[in-house]
């Protein structure tokens, strides 16, 4: 039984650390883990959007789109290629934002890195507009425009405005660095 708790606790613990990490906040005590004198190392008013965050909503971006294009009665099977541009437009979009993220730019970094970086956020970006068109097309040619149809576009560009706003942050960077 002891054996349990610890195995329990520490999952809650490693839990946290990850929503932590995540979202830069602290996650809300649940279960034994009640702890109240948890403290941040930033301060709230310091922090900043996690650039990991753009990748997540662009994975859950991707995800909702799979689910939403692999049901037949939403995109019937003459539909076929539309779906699948939309499928490749929200999986390279995510994919580009990952291969983004493992970019190191930072101390000792050269220039090609900000370059490489800055082509993998655009490319990201313009999949993005893609895919906000064949959302749009998809609802009008389906004569289908419902609340699915409305979260995924605002999923969608919820993810654009994160990428832009990385992109924009790390020209800062780059600008600042000289």
């Amino acid at each position: 039984r002891r054996r349990r708790e610890l195995r329990l606790f520490c999952r809650s613990r490693l839990r946290n650390r990850l929503i932590q990490s995540i979202t830069g906040r602290t996650p809300a005590p649940r279960g034994n883990d009640q702890r109240k004198d948890v403290q941040v190392s930033v301060p709230v008013g310091k922090r900043g959007e996690n650039t990991l965050l753009v990748w997540l909503k662009a994975v859950e971006l991707a995800k909702y789109t799979m689910e939403i294009t692999s049901n037949k009665s939403n995109f019937p099977a003459r539909y076929d290629a539309m779906t699948s541009r939309i499928c490749n437009a929200a999986i390279g979009a995510a994919g580009d934002l990952w291969h983004a993220n493992k970019v190191f730019i930072g101390k000792g970094c050269d220039e090609r890195a900000f370059v490489d970086r800055a082509y993998l956020q655009n490319r990201a970006v313009n999949e993005l507009d893609e895919l906000l068109f064949l959302i749009d097309l998809a609802g009008k040619a389906l004569h289908r425009p419902s609340k699915k149809t409305a979260y995924w576009a605002v999923l969608a560009r919820e993810v654009k405005q994160l990428a832009v706003k990385w992109r924009e942050s790390d020209a800062d960077r780059r600008r600042a660095r000289g």
